[in-house]
């Protein structure tokens, strides 16, 4: 079932991936997102971001950030509006670290919480064969000022 505490739990996940972003952005002076900037700036490195470690690393499609001890790994499908991706084993990565608490998730919960979301277009299933989600940021944006869609 999805609640709005699961829901609290993606939108910190899409606020901490911008805040990481706007970090970059800020380090390296860049205009964009820095996946469009991977030609400018080193693929992988390690700055303080607000008094906090921020490792981050461009993979393939996408990017893994460390942000003190929160992991976050994320897919950018940068020809959609809603370029930021989400699959159970990345999201599963950051709940687990973001609470720090007893409590594990495991990546099939964390699937079904993706199926819920999507069921009620917070996120979009991209391809039928895969568990990969974009998230809508019109959903990030409404959550944050406190729209409650449910």
């Amino acid at each position: 079932m999805i609640d709005m505490q699961t829901q609290e739990f993606l939108y910190n996940y899409v606020d901490v991936i911008l805040k990481c972003e706007r970090g970059i952005m800020e380090n390296y002076d860049l205009d964009s997102i820095p996946y469009l900037n991977q030609g400018r700036i080193p693929k992988r490195n390690k700055f303080l971001l607000d008094g906090i470690d921020l490792e981050y690393n461009f993979h393939g499609s996408g990017c893994t950030f460390i942000l003190g001890s929160v992991e976050l790994d994320y897919c950018i499908y940068i020809d959609r509006e809603d370029y930021i991706v989400v699959s159970p084993w990345g999201f599963t990565c950051f709940v687990n670290t973001f609470l720090k608490s007893d409590v594990i998730y495991t990546e099939a919960q964390i699937a079904e919480w993706l199926e819920g979301f999507n069921n009620l277009a917070i996120i979009n299933k991209i391809y039928d064969e895969y568990l990969v989600y974009e998230i809508s940021l019109t959903w990030y944006k409404a959550f944050k000022s406190g729209v409650q869609p449910l």
